[in-house]
């Protein structure tokens, strides 16, 4: 197999560099943005491990696990 046709193909085609770069720059400052916001305004982004256990809980119909 070839690896230097496989590189040159994949510098080449597909989506440009820059925009690969654009795009990830982009998501980068759009999960920062939100996370900063959310702070400001205290929200929790993430539930605790109780929390995330009794909302599975619930979504099962109370069934399975220990309650």
């Amino acid at each position: 197999m070839n690896c230097a046709g496989n590189t040159a193909m994949l510098v080449k085609g597909g989506i440009p560099i820059g925009l690969r770069i654009l795009l990830g720059f982009s998501t980068v400052f759009g999960v920062r943005a939100y996370g900063w916001k959310a702070k400001d305004e205290k929200k929790e982004i993430f539930l605790t491990m109780d929390e995330n256990a009794d909302a599975n809980y619930k979504m099962l119909g109370g069934k399975g696990g220990v309650k």
